[in-house]
Formats: structure tokens, C-alpha cells, sequence
């Protein structure tokens, strides 16, 4: 079963139109019960009992060896929680991450205040875009937790859906709602992009959670009367700032391209008692598998600057070496900094929304569906990058071959719009419409994929015998050279002996 690496979930059940106290209390005791080591679902409502019974309670087995004390608490905490679930109606939530949003919006944003939005529309058959802002604000009374939760781990990923498994960057409702999916994409699709997974490449990640408190705001309970004003349209499908955490989220992310696929499986089998990733690169350089590229990817929601990325050839390993040892200074010092309250960097926005209804189809059931969305984004790019290679080397050929290439590259383009246009309403999508989603574009995009290594092996055997002719034309314009050069050869004059004295004595005095 796959792992992630994800922030605890607050499971959120509030009534109509007055505030639940015992929500603080049951955040609390969920967050001290189960520590980040044991991923909570993340998608629970109110209707789903039995699921999350069955859930929590395989997940607590695990945990209570430690003691029975654990086991009683969890009985706790699972009858406080469906007694608080039946009376009240469930509602949709959603969580970004403050990077996320701010290198959108290029804003932080406070406690109990409504998000700025991108919307679309259409205007005679374009799509235009223009920023919403929200007026509104949610008064309430702030909570404090101190909930410090640091989880660093170095893995070996396999595949580019492991990168978005891991990396708790984006989710499509809140990507979607907000507009981030209009133009751009999430930073974990963008890095999963530019990797390349081949029998000779190796790719590993150092991936850091660290979490230092979170704010929660209980808001004021709304005048009844105050429900009943027509101006109450504004709160309408509009949320609000209920959760903020502090903290950050670091990566560094080494990709090796060895000589040969025996170099490659004898850095894979490395297997070290550490996080650091440049102990990695210190046992690969003690063992003789020096690879002949590393790729050096960074990032600090701490930094809006996206994402840095660094390329070493062979002979510069020991920089790409001093590059990560960098890198992990800086990620420590800024833990230090943040634990000393030096640094308090928003670490993720968790959204409510005003009027108390049910917005269940904001709500992501399987998120499963939101990670195979995501990997045909990145089949989809990695295939457009494929074909505009190919196009740069075919230049302004116009064989057959180099005319197919062009046209495929044409199509995937325009295939990569639609593919987007359609997904960027993902938070209007009820369940079904995503499956259906999925599955559609997955049967369309596997012939494109097809279509792409085949005219991909086309081109190397064209650069091969290119290169074979290019060495033979060389070779034989060398020998005629050679050739030419004997038979004009001028014997050297003879500057000494008999003949310079003959032609000495021969002068007019």
C-alpha cells in the first residue's frame, strides 16, 4: 500500500447556525491521539460511519501496542465524534497551501477573511478570466494550538505518480475554485514534468512536514434575522479563512542519469540510516557510480520563488555534492528559526464556507481520482517535450518523417488545451462527471503517448545514421585531403652543404 506524506485532517461538523465548542475539543484530542505518523482519511463526512470506523480502527492497531490506553481514548474520541456528527448537517471544506495561494495571488491572507478568486468566462467564444475579490469577512474568537509536527523522510520514487503522492502541495477542489488550474499548474505536476524514469535514470526525494501550531477561528453565531436580508446573496458560495497552520514544507529532489543500467541498480540498492541527501551522494561517489547528470530540484514554501533547479554534468558532481549540502543548511535553519518564532511562515489555509448548506460536490471523495488526473497532465506535458525535441532537430526538414513530428506536436498542443480548459471546472464536478473525466482522456491520451515513442525511435535511428554518414563523409574527405596534399608536396630547397657553396661562388662579387 502506498504511503503519503500528509498533514493531520481535522474532521469538521458544525451545525446550522450555531457554533460547536466541542470541535476545538475534538480537534485537539485528534490531533494529540494521532500524530502525522498515521495519515488520517482524508475525506470524511458525516454520513460515513462505517468507513471511517473501519478506517481509524485498522490504523490504530497499530498504535496500540504502546498501551490500552490508546485503545480507550480512540473508543473516546470515535463516540464523541458520531454523537457530534448526528445532529448537525456536513459540510464542505477545503485546504490550500498558503505557497500555493500567495504565488497565485501574491497575498497572505488573515483568519476569518474570503479569498481572492480567479473566475472565467465566456465572451463570444473566448475564455476570458478576471481576479474576484470578497468583501466579506468572518468574525469569531481565535484558538491557539500548539501542534508541532515534524516528519522528514528521504525515498526512492518509482514513478512520476509518486511525486504527487508524497508532495501535499495542491488538490484539485481548492485548485479549481480558486483559479490556480487556469493558467498554471500545481508546483508537484510541474517537477513530476521535468523527471525522466528510465532503466538508467534514479530519482530521490527528501520530502519535510514540519508543522510548528495552528490557529482556529470559531466564528460568531449570525443573527437569525440577519438570514432572512436579501444581502445574504453576497455569502453565497464564498468561503472563509477557518484554519491556519505555520509551518513549512521543504524538498530536495536529485535526479541521476548513470552510464549504465548496472551503475544505476547499484545506487538504487543503497539503503542509509539517514534523511540527508547528501549522504546519498557521498556513498555514490565512494562506490565508483558516479552518474554522467544530476538534477538538483529545491523548493521552500517558506519562498515564493517557486522552485530552483540545478544541472551537473559528470565532471561537476562534487558541486552538485556542495549544492544539496547547502540546501540542507538552509532547510535546518529555518526549523531553528521557525521553533524560535524568528520566522512564522504560513504553512496552509483551511476553507469554510459562510452559509451553513450542503456543498458536498466541493468535497473530493477519492482523491485517488484528483492523482490520476494529475498524472495524465503529466503524460501529456512529458509527450509535448518528447515532440519538441524532435522538432528542433528536424528544423525546417521536410521529409515525411519531420512532417508527422510537426503535426504531432500541433495536436498534442491542442489536445493539452482542451484537456485543461475542461479540468480547470474540476470543483463543479460530481463524482461520476470526474470518473467519467478520467477515464475519457485516459483511452484518448494513450494513443498520443503510443504515437510519440514510436516517431521518437524514428528520429534516433535518423540522428544514428546521420551521424554514421556525417563520420564517413569526414573520413573520406580526410583521406583526399591527405591525397592531395602528398602529390603537391615541394621538395624543401637545400639551405647547406655542396650546393649552397656552388650557388655562393656563383654570385658577382
Amino acid at each position: 500500500m502506498k504511503e503519503k506524506l500528509k498533514p493531520p485532517v481535522v474532521v469538521r461538523c458544525t451545525e446550522a447556525l450555531t457554533p460547536r465548542p466541542l470541535m476545538i475539543h475534538v480537534t485537539i484530542f485528534l490531533v494529540i491521539s494521532f500524530p502525522v505518523g498515521i495519515p488520517l482519511p482524508t475525506d470524511i463526512c458525516c454520513g460515513d460511519y462505517n468507513l471511517m470506523a473501519s478506517s481509524l480502527s485498522s490504523k490504530a492497531k497499530v498504535r496500540d501496542r504502546q498501551g490500552s490506553w490508546l485503545g480507550l481514548r480512540f473508543c473516546a474520541f470515535l463516540i464523541v465524534l458520531l454523537w457530534a456528527c448526528e445532529r448537525p448537517t456536513c459540510h464542505a471544506s477545503m485546504q490550500v497551501t498558503s505557497f500555493e495561494y500567495q504565488k497565485k495571488f501574491n497575498k497572505q491572507l488573515d483568519l476569518g477573511e474570503c479569498p481572492m478568486r480567479e473566475v472565467s468566462f465566456n465572451l463570444s467564444g473566448t475564455m476570458m478570466y478576471h481576479l474576484k475579490r470578497c468583501p466579506v469577512t468572518q468574525p469569531g474568537t481565535i484558538v491557539h494550538m500548539q501542534t508541532a509536527i515534524n516528519d522528514s523522510r528521504n525515498i526512492q520514487i518509482e514513478n512520476p505518480s509518486q511525486i504527487v503522492s508524497f508532495i501535499p502541495l495542491c488538490g484539485g477542489e481548492a485548485a479549481s475554485f480558486l483559479g490556480i488550474l487556469h493558467h498554471g499548474d500545481c508546483v508537484a505536476v510541474d517537477i513530476a514534468s521535468k523527471l525522466i524514469f528510465s532503466e538508467k535514470t534514479l530519482v530521490r526525494a527528501y520530502v519535510g512536514y514540519y508543522q510548528e501550531s495552528i490557529d482556529v477561528l470559531e466564528p460568531t453565531p449570525m443573527d437569525p434575522r440577519i438570514l432572512m436580508d436579501s444581502r445574504m446573496s453576497i455569502f453565497e458560495d464564498n468561503f472563509y479563512v477557518k484554519e491556519r497552520s505555520y509551518g513549512t514544507i521543504e524538498l530536495v529532489i536529485v535526479h541521476f542519469r548513470f552510464a549504465s543500467v548496472n551503475e544505476k541498480l547499484r545506487a538504487a540498492a543503497v539503503k542509509l540510516d539517514t534523511t540527508r541527501m547528501s549522504e546519498y551522494l557521498k556513498r555514490f561517489s565512494l562506490m565508483n557510480v558516479i552518474p554522467t547528470k544530476t538534477t538538483v530540484i529545491t523548493l521552500s514554501t517558506t519562498d515564493l520563488n517557486s522552485y530552483n533547479i540545478h544541472h551537473y554534468p559528470g565532471i561537476d558532481y562534487e558541486r552538485a555534492i556542495r549544492t544539496v549540502q547547502v540546501a540542507e543548511i538552509k532547510i535546518w535553519t529555518r526549523y531553528e528559526e521557525i521553533k524560535a518564532r524568528k520566522l512564522v511562515p504560513h504553512l496552509s489555509y483551511g476553507f469554510y464556507p459562510f452559509l451553513e448548506e450542503d456543498k458536498a460536490t466541493l468535497r473530493s471523495v477519492n482523491p485517488l481520482i484528483w492523482e490520476e488526473t494529475s498524472m495524465l497532465e503529466i503524460q501529456i506535458r512529458q509527450a509535448i517535450n518528447k515532440a519538441k525535441k524532435n522538432v528542433n532537430f528536424c528544423g525546417n526538414n521536410e521529409i515525411k518523417l519531420c512532417v508527422r513530428i510537426r503535426e504531432l506536436l500541433a495536436t498534442l498542443r491542442e489536445f493539452h488545451k482542451d484537456f485543461r480548459l475542461r479540468r480547470a471546472n474540476w470543483v463543479a464536478l460530481s463524482i461520476e462527471e470526474k470518473n467519467a473525466f478520467t477515464s475519457h482522456y485516459s483511452t484518448r491520451v494513450k494513443p498520443f503517448l503510443s504515437l510519440t515513442e514510436s516517431l521518437t525511435r524514428d528520429v534516433k535511428k535518423m540522428k544514428k545514421n546521420e551521424r554514421l554518414a556525417l563520420k564517413n563523409l569526414t573520413r573520406h574527405t580526410s583521406n583526399e585531403i591527405s591525397k592531395t596534399s602528398k602529390k603537391n608536396k615541394k621538395k624543401h630547397p637545400v639551405r647547406h652543404g655542396r650546393k649552397r657553396a656552388e650557388a655562393l661562388r656563383r654570385m658577382p662579387s
